[in-house]
């Protein structure tokens, strides 16, 4: 836009003035951050000071899609005249629904998995409720902006979390459309009751979108795959079974038996937490477990720095020959900059990881990204971190582990699960159940702890 003055005005930050021309302030800005906006918020309100005019950059008139243009007038980073078009986001190059051929597939180290590119789904899903239109088989009826940004605000503040994915997005809009029936909506521009109230019709028309930009449509196209796989081999075979040295379910409260701490960076900024014994276990899992949290809180600064490990340690116990580990878990973290894993400590000699190696079965996804970028103490460590493949949440499965390397038959054992996070931003965390430590003998006569299966 164009800022015109009749003084000199104090100029925000990084917005300097043609040279010569001191009384015309041109800022070519898709958006200005709130310390920059108020400043010229401030002279605006000051008469005959500053008058201020937003125009597009473009010659001619416009048709009457150029308003869900998003940053019209942008020529930066390779791009020239928009940076989306939430009307028609294949224009851009972006998809308008989740089976266009433009769908990003890509890890989570490009573009966060097609964060940026994919957004054409639900951008386009907005511009649809706004104005209406037919699209994929649906026709859908406009509910103009007021109703649609109650409905969106609404689903954003009061369902919609760091995790949420396109299905949780259109659960979200739906139950925040049916929340409005009936109230009289405030109108954004004015501040006052626009007299517009949201009807079971205007659900009906929300829905529809969902349906025409297959906002609950799995991208099957990109083949993406769980982080645990879903086959674990029987704990022993050629007819041996296993014999528990350490066994937990954690149906009953498992602690103090296990010890739950935790190490922070700075004690005075980390939020005290620990691995807790929970009913509520993630992705619809039955039963009790123990979760360790990754929050998305902090600042990644002094003052709100989060860094820090949550320690799981479990009780002493003796092996026998050829022992080995089973646990089931989830997991969901921030990618690359928090994560877990496994440490063992024999004969209360001190802790070391388990390697990646010696897991048979599930074992560590990827290394954690090495400090000082990354304030996690588990920097450049082998973890389990990130979600499954397309999404910001988890699923259960089994990881199988060979503790031969570390402890023979008469050692005494400790292992301990720890989850360390950076120092800021989060998912949901690490969660852990049916935990056994066991060797595989041939004697059938042998006592099982209660709940487990002798070959599973």
């Amino acid at each position: 836009g164009n800022v015109s003055t009749s003084a000199s005005p104090t100029i925000p930050p990084n917005m300097a003035t043609t040279a010569g021309t001191p009384d015309t302030i041109t800022i070519p800005a898709t958006s200005l951050n709130l310390a920059n906006a108020d400043l010229i918020r401030t002279e605006l309100g000051i008469p005959n000071t500053v008058t201020a005019t937003l125009r597009p950059n473009i010659p001619g008139t416009p048709d009457n899609s150029y308003r869900w243009l998003v940053g019209e007038d942008v020529n930066a980073v390779g791009l020239v005249g928009a940076l989306r078009d939430m009307w028609t986001p294949t224009c851009f190059s972006d998809p308008g629904k989740v089976t266009d051929s433009v769908y990003k597939c890509g890890p989570i180290s490009s573009d966060n998995g097609g964060v940026h590119s994919n957004s054409g789904v639900p951008n386009h899903a907005f511009a649809l409720i706004v104005d209406g239109g037919t699209y994929n088989a649906q026709t859908i009826t406009g509910l103009g902006l007021v109703k649609a940004s109650h409905i969106y605000y609404r689903a954003m503040a009061a369902y919609q979390v760091p995790t949420s994915d396109f299905a949780d997005h259109a659960d979200a809009l739906e139950a925040a459309c049916s929340d409005l029936i009936g109230t009289n909506l405030i109108d954004p521009t004015t501040g006052t009751y626009s007299d517009q109230y949201i009807t079971s019709a205007n659900c009906a028309e929300v829905a529809k979108t969902m349906l025409a930009v297959e906002m609950r449509t799995p991208p099957t196209q990109c083949n993406f795959l769980p982080m645990l796989a879903k086959t674990p081999p029987a704990l022993c075979s050629n007819g041996r079974i296993p014999a528990d040295a350490l066994a937990a379910n954690f149906e009953s409260n498992p602690f103090p038996a296990w010890t739950a701490t935790y190490t922070a960076v700075v004690p005075a900024d980390f939020t005290p937490r620990n691995w807790t014994w929970s009913s509520s276990l993630p992705d619809g899992r039955t039963g009790s477990g123990v979760f360790g949290a990754d929050p998305n809180i902090g600042t990644c600064a002094p003052g709100g720095d989060e860094s820090g490990v949550l320690h799981l340690e479990s009780p002493a116990f003796t092996v026998a020959t050829n022992a080995h580990l089973a646990f089931d878990h989830y997991v969901a973290t921030e990618s690359s900059y928090d994560g877990g894993n496994l440490k063992i400590s024999v004969n209360a000699a001190p802790y070391v990881n388990v390697a990646g190696a010696d897991f048979t079965y599930n074992t560590y996804n990827m290394t954690l990204a090495a400090a000082p970028g990354n304030t996690n103490p588990l920097a450049s460590q082998q973890a389990f971190s990130g979600a499954d493949g397309g999404s910001n949440s988890g699923s259960w499965g089994r990881s199988l582990v060979n503790l031969g390397p570390y402890a023979v038959a008469g050692d005494s054992v400790r292992l301990r699960w720890d989850i360390g996070t950076d120092g800021c931003g989060g998912a949901i965390g690490w969660a852990l159940d049916d935990v056994r430590a066991y060797s595989c003998v041939a004697n059938a006569d042998v006592i099982f702890a209660d709940g487990f299966d002798p070959q599973n």
